[in-house]
Order: structure tokens, then sequence, then C-alpha cells
């Protein structure tokens, strides 16, 4: 995750039009370490397959606002090899690359075992973000639970304590201007990251869009009655496997490395919106309500976006990109493939050998063994015989090595991404 920040103070521009990925996407900061680049993580609602978004704290729905002050936001990118220290990031926006280190998430705040704290912002909506007479809200994450058929988030919302101030702020988050924090979505409500099963998850909706949980307007009500108000959103159930989630806050906020935990916190209160400290509220859905369709409407795939340089020359190899050349699990050459092999027949041209050019295939470890080397062998011939037709003079022999040569972790998305590649070796 990249945390980062724009400001707009020549032309007043709104900044999120510069930063909409249906717009301007290639504003983006791209994150390069090597050859490799990263790009933000999209998602693609399960229930929604034709479109895709891009998963990034500042929202295209914000464009209507200007200001000349920077405002904070945040990207989530693939993760990047163990033992990454800086990453460059580049950007039509920026004057130059950036050099950045990578560092460890902040540890959570700590809390007791009768009022645990996993996670704390402080939190100004974007629209609010540029009014200096808006006063933020704490927003606080007190548990990611597994209950029956969902997951529950435990929050509170904590107000100004000076009666005026207070009032403004309950106005102003329970009017128009923010969506619902149990209704919105990744950009302006909760939502849970999962990144070991790469999915992400909204709260619960039925057909008629009852979401599953606090409505902002009987949390900003609470709020008025004391100095922090308790509420919850149920997701869909995660993955018995998951341990650890990130939460979204708000759309411009995002807290890394929660613990999941099991059963609903207690004790329970009788009141609906429970002051913190008074108890929990009781969750009030029905668990045999929650059905494959619901679930499907509130769970994202998460697609990562990695590129490698798609001609690496080193050793007196020059190393392919697979996932340029050909569509996942096929050995017929892309309209992209054209490009790449002009750039490959030019180093092989430059070696002038005189002996066989060796073309190897190989593959990530997805799949069974030998059909990975039978398709690593039908795409080395793909590629030798489109060479062929660009250097005449040239011998090309051909091998399928399939999962048998990584280069990388084929336990993470970018190491897999890296292994399918093929090889060409120049003859010494």
């Amino acid at each position: 995750m990249v945390i980062w920040s724009v400001t707009n103070p020549s032309t007043r521009l709104p900044v999120s039009s510069h930063l909409d990925p249906y717009q301007d996407f290639q504003n983006i900061p791209v994150l390069t370490v090597g050859d490799t680049k990263y790009r933000l993580v999209r998602y693609r609602n399960l229930a929604n397959t034709d479109k895709t978004k891009a998963l990034r704290g500042l929202s295209s729905t914000t464009s209507n606002y200007t200001n000349t002050e920077a405002r904070p936001s945040w990207t989530v990118y693939p993760p990047l090899p163990a033992g990454t220290a800086s990453v460059t990031l580049t950007s039509p926006l920026f004057t130059k690359p950036l050099s950045v280190p990578v560092t460890a998430p902040a540890a959570p705040p700590t809390g007791t075992e009768q009022l645990p704290i996993e996670g704390q912002v402080t939190y100004l909506n974007l629209v609010d973000a540029k009014d200096s007479e808006t006063t933020p809200i704490i927003v606080t994450i007190h548990g990611v639970r597994r209950v029956p058929n969902g997951t529950a988030l435990y929050f509170s919302v904590a107000f100004p304590t000076d009666a005026e101030a207070k009032e403004s702020a309950v106005y102003k988050y329970g009017g128009d201007m923010l969506v619902n924090f149990a209704t919105g979505g990744f950009e302006d409500g909760f939502g849970l990251l999962d990144r070991s099963s790469m999915r992400a998850y909204n709260p619960l909706a039925a057909e008629d869009r009852t979401i599953l949980g606090t409505h902002w307007e009987d949390l900003t009500d609470g709020a008025r009655n004391g100095p922090a108000a308790v509420g919850y959103a149920v997701m869909p159930a995660l993955p018995a496997s998951v341990t650890h989630v990130d939460v979204i806050v708000g759309g411009t906020a995002i807290i890394q490395n929660l613990a999941v935990r099991d059963g609903e916190l207690a004790p329970t209160s009788t009141e609906k919106v429970p002051q913190l400290g008074s108890g929990w509220p009781h969750l009030a859905y029905q668990p045999d309500e929650v059905d494959e369709a619901m679930a499907k409407r509130s769970t994202a795939k998460l697609i990562d976006s990695i590129t490698t340089r798609s001609v690496t020359k080193g050793d007196g190899n020059l190393d392919l990109d697979a996932n340029v050349l050909f569509a996942f699990d096929k050995a017929t050459l892309t309209a992209k493939a054209k490009t790449v092999l002009a750039a490959a027949a030019d180093e092989i041209r430059k070696s002038a050998p005189t002996r066989p050019v060796k073309i190897a295939g190989h593959t990530d470890n997805v799949g069974g063994t030998a059909y990975n080397q039978d398709l690593s062998l039908r795409r080395a011939k793909a590629v030798a015989a489109a060479l062929r037709k660009l250097l005449p003079d040239v011998t090309f022999t051909v091998s399928g090595r399939g999962e048998l040569d990584p280069i990388a972790n084929n336990a993470t998305a970018e190491g897999r991404a890296l292994n399918r590649r093929v090889t060409i070796t120049l003859p010494g």
C-alpha cells in the first residue's frame, strides 16, 4: 500500500479529476522494483463481472470540489518481493521519479480485554476536508469477528466534545455529504481486504439494498448522547484460512493487518446504539437470510497488475514475458507479441549467432506437471516459428521446461508472473 497526497494550487481544478481511473488512469503512481512494475490493485464485483474498478482512496465521485491543500489518500498495490527496501514511484503528475522506502505498517493502538482496540483513524470525508471549520471524528475498529454466515466488523465513532462542534459534525456526517458508512462501497464506506484469497468484502445487502448493520442516522443520533457510539457491519463470511485482513474506513483511510477472531463481542447491550464501554450491539440479523446471492453481491475479486520488461537481457539470455506474448493458458501469440518479438529479433541479430539459438518455454506451477511441460513447449514453438520469419538465416532449437526452472517464488502472484516466460539462449 502507498500513502500519498496531491495538491493542485495553480490550476484549482478538481484534484480527483487527475486521478480518476476511468479518465486519467495513467496518472495513478506506478511502483517499480528492478524491471518489474506494479500498478494499483483493481477489483471486480462477483455479481457484476463486466465492470472493473480501481482500489484507491480518492474517489472520482467528488470531482466537483476544488482545493489548494494536499489531500491524503492511499492506493493498494500487489505484494512486493520479500526484502524490498525501496521502490521508485513514477507518474505524469511528478516532475521526476521518486525513491520511497518500504516500511512495515504501524502497530495498532492497544486496548484492554474489555475494550479492545484493533485500529484507529481520524476521519474527515473528501467533501468536508476542504472546510477548515469541520472538526474530524475518530473512528475506532474494535474487532473483526467470525459470526454465523458472516463476518462482523465492530466500530465506534467519537465526535468532538465541544457541543457546537459536535452538532456541526453530526449534521455534516449525518446528512447527504457522506454516504452511510454501513451502506457505502469501498470509496465511501467500510470494507475488508483479504490478500491471501484475493477477495474484498462490503457489508451484506438484500435485494432491496437493506444493509446488515448499524445505520448511520442511528449512529449519529447515538453520538449526540455521549462521547462515542458503537456500531457494526456484517460482511460475507471469510475463508477459514484467513487470519488477518485490512479494513477500509470511509474510503479515505485504511488500517492494515487486523486479526480475525471468533464469536461476537461480549457483553451485549440492550441499546440499539450503545455508548462505548457500556456493552456491544446485538447483531440484529438472521444468519439464514444470508444466501449465496447476497454474499456474491458483497464480494469482489482483487486483480493484481504486474508487468515486467517484455525483453530482459542478461547472462547471455533473453527473457520474453509470456504474460505479454500469450493469453492465459494459451500458446497462440497475441497482437502485442509482434513488438516483443521484433525487439528480441534485434538482439539476436546483434549477437550474430553462428550456432543454433535455443528457445525454452517456462510456466508457473499452477496445473499439472505434464500439462505445464506441454504448454511451455507449444509456446516455445510459437515463438520460434515467428522468429524464423524475422530471421530466416538463423537456426533455432526449442524445448519446454514447464515449471522446472522457476526464477521467483511461485507462492506469490508476482512470482508466478515472473516465472511465465520464454527464454532465448544466445550462443557464446
